[in-house]
């Protein structure tokens, strides 16, 4: 056997030391990766737009004392207003009554037009923004009556509210995790103005924001 057969040609030893440096930073990639996967950090959601509606009313009759209240989830189902209704009543513990789907109807429908319409603007005139009821605010009276007066809460009483109901939340929707004072993609607006905009000035009987 020759005496140069044990060793390997410059050029063999040279490619191999290259494929252990390609397996190393690979190695690396890979670790960095899954450090990258693990974050949870509250990002952009993957909301493209959203929209508000709210109703007044009258004062009550003053029988009653009331309070304001709010429930927010990602998705309690599309924004019609047999969802914001099962808020009211099941998730909210209220009870609908006189003029209830009144109000719902009208805060709903305003909510949806927004949604559709700002969705529309921003997909080339495309309707179909499958908005859903992100929050439901309404005055709830002692004797359980919801969204039927206004009680006389004023816009600060309304907002702390609403900053009580959000406060540190985060929500996920399609992978991403977001909380409410974060824009929503495609415009400056947060679910937090939204709902600002529409307890603007107070005395609500209910506010509806709906995302898309």
């Amino acid at each position: 056997m020759s005496l140069f057969a044990r060793h390997k040609p410059v050029s063999t030893r040279i490619r191999q030391s290259l494929l252990k440096v390609g397996v190393g930073v690979l190695t690396v990639s890979l670790a960095l990766g899954g450090l990258a996967y693990a974050d949870t950090t509250p990002s952009t959601p993957n909301n493209n737009t959203g929209g508000g509606g709210s109703t007044n009313g009258n004062q009550g009759s003053g029988n009653y004392t009331s309070t304001v209240v709010w429930a927010t989830n990602d998705n309690f189902g599309p924004a019609n207003d047999a969802t914001v209704l099962n808020v009211l009543t099941g998730t909210l513990g209220g009870k609908a009554w006189n003029d209830t789907n009144t109000h719902i109807h009208t805060a709903t429908e305003n909510a949806l037009n927004e949604c559709v319409n700002n969705y529309a603007t921003r997909h080339n005139g495309d309707r179909n923004a499958n908005c859903r009821v992100f929050g439901v605010g309404a005055v709830k009276s002692s004797d359980n009556t919801i969204a039927n007066a206004t009680g006389g809460h004023t816009e600060q009483t309304w907002r702390n509210a609403w900053n009580a109901e959000v406060g540190t939340k985060t929500y996920a929707h399609n992978g991403a995790v977001y909380k409410t004072n974060v824009p929503l993609n495609g415009g400056v607006d947060t679910i937090n103005s939204l709902a600002y905009r529409e307890t603007s000035g107070g005395n609500r009987s209910l506010v509806v924001i709906v995302l898309a």
